[in-house]
């Protein structure tokens, strides 16, 4: 089919009856054979987050390709790609559909807190030479994917993911059903409650309720992700994950390398322990030191471990027997949340 497709968009391009329909279905048509992979995890992971005043510019002239230049495009990354999967003897980290999710994630995380990133951070961080990069992003941006600010050259979310994303939570978005959970939390302990979703390796905050107590380290944006094993709500549903699944996964990354030496796998497993023993999760200060939190997972209606409820604040308010209080709400709202989602 792709030998086929290739050889009707050669002759239309002699004819000149390249259209963008044709861009697209050509898109459709390679991409069927690809998967996603787990991408990094931002543009600065010792940071926290904060949310961002940008307001998404249009597309640049750069940007606004012509079908004849996006099939120019897809013509050198499938080339890349086939190069790569010569020169691999597994072909890992050659698929061009890999890449761009790794990619669109880079861009999601730094764009909270940094007003989009730059074409050199997005690859050092995707782990993706900066030409590939750079095409990759382009191609993203022609289909509306990603678009690039004219005045900073920062790549940001393209509106189509907006009207992507509408369609998508009709099916898989719980965060009407753990509002009202959400809400009754952070009255009744004065602590920020927030909904965490499980994607692949990483936890995404979905939702997030703002306690009545005044101080706060600092704040998790919906949209924030961090890798399981990471963080209260990360610790909570790697802690429910198959063991097997868990060792494959902890042997597979070094946290310790983005996140200090607290977060190396041995340590990990300490805590999961802790988390499998108590019921929740703790994490005492290990993100930033004067926040604390504690986390319970939610698991859907096949029984994984799907979500986690977190309760976060300052350490002054998280003393030895209050933690142990807080747990034991955050257990008792996610059975709540999980009892709604299984219907």
């Amino acid at each position: 089919m792709g030998l086929l497709w290739k050889r009707l968009a050669a002759e239309q391009l002699r004819t000149g009856a390249v259209s963008s329909n044709s861009l697209q279905l050509s898109s459709q048509i390679e991409g069927s054979r690809m998967h996603p992979q787990l991408g990094g995890s931002g543009d600065s992971a010792r940071l926290p987050p904060r949310a961002s005043n940008f307001t998404p510019a249009g597309l640049s002239p750069a940007v606004e390709t012509a079908p004849v230049e996006g099939y120019a495009l897809m013509e050198r990354l499938q080339a890349d790609e086939h190069r790569n999967e010569k020169s691999s003897d597994d072909g890992a980290g050659s698929n061009v559909i890999a890449k761009a999710a790794t990619l669109m994630r880079v861009v999601a995380n730094a764009g909270t807190r940094a007003g989009g990133v730059t074409t050199a951070t997005a690859a050092r961080h995707a782990g993706i030479p900066r030409p590939t990069a750079h095409r990759i992003l382009m191609l993203l941006a022609h289909e509306g994917l990603l678009e690039r600010d004219e005045s900073s050259a920062r790549w940001l979310l393209g509106p189509e993911l907006q009207l992507l994303g509408v369609q998508s939570a009709s099916r898989h978005d719980v965060t009407r059903k753990a509002r009202e959970i959400l809400d009754q939390l952070s009255r009744e302990t004065g602590e920020d409650a927030m909904l965490y979703a499980r994607r692949g390796s990483e936890v995404v905050c979905t939702a997030s309720e703002e306690g009545s107590f005044p101080l706060r380290s600092h704040k998790v944006v919906e949209g924030t992700r961090f890798p399981l094993g990471v963080g209260s709500g990360g610790l909570a549903v790697l802690a429910h994950i198959p063991r097997t699944e868990m060792e494959t996964y902890l042997s597979s990354l070094q946290l310790q390398t983005i996140y200090g030496p607290a977060h190396s796998a041995a340590a990990i497993r300490k805590r999961i322990a802790e988390t499998r023993a108590n019921g929740y999760s703790f994490n005492p200060g290990l993100l930033a030191s004067n926040s604390f939190g504690v986390g319970a997972a939610v698991f859907d209606n096949l029984g994984s471990p799907a979500y986690a409820l977190c309760l976060t604040g300052v350490e002054d308010r998280f003393t030895q027997r209050r933690v142990a209080t807080l747990g034991r709400l955050a257990l008792e709202a996610a059975h709540r949340l999980s009892k709604r989602i299984a219907g």
